[in-house]
């Protein structure tokens, strides 16, 4: 019983691990490429190929940022990240995935 325990243990350590590493592995691939708009959603094109997008009506700042404003953006930290300077706005790909996470009441 003692060696089923320790091997369960072991398997959920191994579990973890995985885990820790699949998370890893996809939040290095977080990194931002372009950015874009349509009328209700932004688009963040990673460098993987996967193209991620949330609606504009999380972000306000962006909602009102005029398309002039929309597309001043530059990539911060490394290209994890996206920053409006003229409205004061950064998002993250990592940010956007997990607000989309976020449940709704």
């Amino acid at each position: 019983m003692l060696n089923d325990n320790r091997n369960s243990l072991q398997s959920g350590k191994a579990i973890l691990v995985e885990a820790r590493m699949d998370t890893a592995t996809l939040l290095r691939s977080l990194k931002v490429n372009s950015v874009w708009f349509d009328s209700e959603k932004v688009y963040f094109d990673l460098t993987d190929g996967k193209t991620i997008g949330s609606p504009l009506s999380w972000f306000p700042r962006l909602k009102k940022a005029s398309d002039s404003q929309r597309q001043n953006w530059r990539l911060i930290a490394g290209g994890y990240g996206v920053h409006w300077e003229e409205i004061d706005e950064d998002l993250s790909a990592e940010g956007m995935l997990l607000y989309n996470l976020q449940p709704t009441f």
